[in-house]
């Protein structure tokens, strides 16, 4: 975390090992407050931004951690805290694009509607590849059939606020990002 120093004298935030050490009641209080409402009312958890292109239009945007570190920075700057500028934050950010608007497959039902086990096989498949602790063998099947799914059909599903989606994809399929963000 970057040093943060509040307008108030000897309350330096700097690696402390708990926040109600270093923030004052009535700011820590108010912070526990925005978290609570935040959690509340960001619940979805989303890795990927989708792209019709590179710059070109959203079709979802992600929620994920480092977005929420950026919103409880400025909540705590709208509680009084100011922070050291010459700290700098970067966080990676992965894009898929999507050459046309995403086609809703359905939510979690499509799990248990008998006229929907096509559609309930294809996700199963498809996500069946990203699941943890591959053997070596397994892990290169994976990647390959990952591949030839996503480039060479265009297709890739997301979950996405407990919906699924099939996106038609389109060059250049993904792209990671470094990008730096300015604390408030």
């Amino acid at each position: 975390m970057p040093n943060m120093y509040l307008k108030m004298p000897a309350l330096d935030w700097s690696r402390q090992a708990s926040v109600s050490h270093w923030f004052p009641r009535t700011t820590f209080n108010l912070f526990a407050n925005w978290t609570e409402m935040d959690n509340n009312t960001n619940v979805f958890y989303q890795t990927w931004t989708v792209r019709e292109e590179p710059g070109g239009k959203m079709w979802f945007d992600s929620c994920d951690a480092s977005l929420w570190v950026q919103r409880a920075f400025a909540a705590m700057a709208e509680s009084g805290a100011s922070f050291n500028h010459s700290v700098h934050l970067n966080y990676t950010k992965i894009y898929l694009y999507s050459k046309t608007a995403p086609v809703l497959l359905g939510n979690a039902d499509i799990f248990t509607d008998k006229k929907k086990v096509d559609i309930a096989t294809e996700i199963r498949m498809f996500y069946h590849r990203f699941r943890p602790h591959q053997s070596l063998s397994d892990l290169l099947k994976s990647y390959v059939d990952t591949y030839y799914t996503i480039v060479e059909l265009g297709r890739f599903i997301l979950y996405y606020n407990q919906t699924y989606w099939q996106l038609n994809m389109t060059e250049p399929y993904v792209d990671v990002t470094y990008e730096e963000v300015s604390l408030p």
